[in-house]
């Protein structure tokens, strides 16, 4: 069996407009070759299809796309699609059971949502004798028992999960969206909790959701890739992070990998297509790649690299994190119009549930507290 894993896809923005007002399609001829003689091609679709306008309440932005642009997904002929990520539940259940209706009236199967915590925790999808499980960090629109979502990431779920399909005898692929937005390594933290799915049984492990790619590593028996990189989302970013990613085609037989080829490939709007990158750029790609590669495999290199990127991100934890409460009851006193934009919608409860509740803002704010004197 062949497999084609893509990153972060998002259909919205500037790229609606070229999907709905173009009638090619978006994948160049060279990206298609490549996914043509895969048995499955899997994204990780990034938003809900869905023309609601009831947006759930949250920090950071609310993503949807015109439901039409599943043609998009339909012309890559994209067949499994992983929805354990933050942005699913961003229209609440309107936006999910529209999703998920959108992509059944299409053939496109799915894993990693449900109606509650305990429909969303049995998702996973079976080929022959491999079957594949899908979490994404706890952040808005985690399944709950009394809502519809995703299936938030735990160590005890995934590991439970693992030793079940173990105990079958599948070859087990876990496709999670964790990471570090903006940072192209994985922390410690997640080096350590992924080798630990590997010692508990898993084969595979396939990450997406910093929006940059990262390296990869053979641990033991277990393949882990620690960031495909965003396929197709559209962005205002100067950063070539935002758009250089790739595909990665695993071959699997017997239950073993024989075979990882990859396809770096980018997406920008105004090339109207995701295309293969130049010779220029690949060299620059399998480099860089090369480099990362080294950083994972050395400890104190990729501590070193997190503190790094925790110093640069504590400023702006800090000013999240700090209660100016105070200053707004004295100003809501004394001009009371203000009220009404001091305390709207509750603001800072709802970034300090993201900050803690979130593994990866969770552990950059813990990693900065530990130097605390």
């Amino acid at each position: 069996m062949k497999v084609v894993f893509g990153g972060d896809f998002f259909p919205g923005f500037r790229w609606e407009k070229q999907i709905l007002d173009n009638d090619h399609d978006i994948w160049s001829d060279e990206v298609k070759d490549f996914m043509f003689d895969a048995n499955l091609k899997i994204v990780n679709l990034e938003t809900p299809l869905t023309d609601s306008i009831s947006p759930i309440k949250k920090i950071g932005p609310n993503l949807k796309s015109n439901p039409k642009t599943i043609k998009s997904l339909l012309s890559g002929t994209v067949n499994l699609v992983t929805l354990a990520n933050n942005h699913i539940y961003d229209y609440g259940e309107e936006g999910l059971k529209d999703t998920l209706n959108h992509l059944k009236k299409n053939n496109i199967n799915y894993i990693g949502v449900g109606y509650n915590e305990l429909n969303a925790s049995e998702s996973h999808f079976l080929q022959d004798d491999v079957v594949f499980l899908n979490y994404g960090n706890n952040e808005w629109g985690t399944a709950s028992s009394q809502k519809g979502g995703y299936n938030g990431y735990s160590l005890i779920d995934i590991t439970t999960k693992i030793k079940e399909f173990s105990a079958k005898d599948y070859f087990i692929c876990l496709i999670l969206h964790s990471g570090h937005e903006l940072y192209n390594l994985p922390s410690p933290q997640m080096v350590k909790e992924f080798r630990f799915f590997v010692d508990q049984g898993a084969d595979l492990i396939i990450t997406h959701h910093s929006h940059y790619h990262s390296g990869y590593e053979k641990y033991k028996g277990g393949h882990i890739f620690y960031g495909l990189g965003n396929l197709l989302f559209d962005s205002t970013s100067k950063n070539k992070n935002w758009f250089h990613s790739f595909l990665l085609k695993i071959e699997i037989i017997n239950k073993k990998i024989k075979k990882i080829d990859f396809l770096p490939v980018r997406n920008k709007v105004n090339e109207g297509k995701i295309l293969r990158l130049s010779r220029k750029e690949d060299s620059s790609f399998y480099k860089n790649l090369t480099s990362l590669n080294k950083t994972i495999k050395c400890p104190e290199q990729i501590n070193k690299e997190w503190k790094k990127h925790v110093a640069y991100m504590k400023s702006s934890y800090m000013v999240g994190l700090k209660n100016y409460i105070r200053y707004y009851i004295a100003l809501g006193n004394r001009f009371p119009i203000l009220n009404k934009w001091l305390f709207r919608s509750n603001d800072y409860n709802r970034r300090l549930m993201n900050y803690f509740l979130c593994e990866s803002h969770s552990e950059v704010i813990k990693t900065f507290i530990k130097d605390i004197k």
